[in-house]
């Protein structure tokens, strides 16, 4: 049986770029399948995974600046390396990603600060390693 992530109307709204009664609309409507957890019956809940998909098959061709995805352009900026370096990075499953109906790829951008806090941590570590001495060396 799969796991299903549920996240709460609020984190919805940032994954879809909408406020929170946009969220309500779209399950009311049926557009999303709204669950009720077991520790609280009258809260909301939200399928991540189908949120994700319905956010990717909304996102454009020059969509930028999405509170939840970012592109190859944006990770290349963030990341500080060249777009064709990313793509390397995604092509060989080192930065995971989500593929669009439209075959664009996105990374979480919650994913990509990890990515790129644990990289800055790597060549901090290495910069701030001082050469330890003996005396008399």
């Amino acid at each position: 049986m799969p796991i299903v992530v549920l996240v709460t109307a609020r984190e919805a709204s940032q994954i879809l770029g909408i406020g929170v009664p946009s969220v309500y609309a779209l399950a009311s409507a049926g557009h999303l399948v709204r669950h009720a957890p077991r520790h609280s019956k009258n809260a909301r809940a939200y399928d991540l995974d189908q949120l994700e998909q319905r956010s990717l098959s909304l996102l454009g061709y020059h969509d930028s600046a999405h509170p939840h995805w970012t592109n190859v352009g944006e990770v290349a900026d963030y990341l500080g390396v060249h777009r064709s370096r990313v793509r390397q990075l995604l092509d060989a499953d080192r930065i995971p990603f989500v593929a669009a109906p439209n075959g664009r790829r996105y990374v979480r951008r919650s994913q990509l600060e990890v990515i790129a806090n644990a990289r800055d941590l790597r060549v901090g570590r290495v910069r701030a390693t001082p050469e330890v001495h003996a005396v008399g060396d």
